[in-house]
């Protein structure tokens, strides 16, 4: 059940707007960090519309051979523009 201003469930992780999310999602996370993660998959994602649509996505990278699974909020606004608003490493 989905409650109003609560996220919802993504099933499809290969249609283009949440490839391209995540893309920019992974991109902002080895600027911010200075690192040189690697996307091995996406566990889950998950939207929530608010003044456009918040994306969390549970996804997990590999840097020197380590797995870590973060959690990324990216913020696109109704007029298309993305911002990552929430990044952590949650293992």
């Amino acid at each position: 059940m989905n409650f109003v201003g609560g996220y919802s469930k993504v099933d499809d992780h290969n249609r283009e707007e949440i490839q391209k999310v995540v893309q920019f999602g992974h991109n902002e996370i080895r600027k911010h960090t200075n690192s040189n993660y690697h996307l091995r998959r996406i566990i889950s994602v998950e939207k929530q519309i608010v003044n456009g649509v918040n994306y969390r996505i549970k996804a997990e990278f590999v840097q020197n051979s380590q797995v870590t699974i973060h959690e990324i909020v990216v913020h696109q606004h109704f007029k298309g523009d993305l911002k990552l608003s929430k990044h952590k490493i949650i293992n």
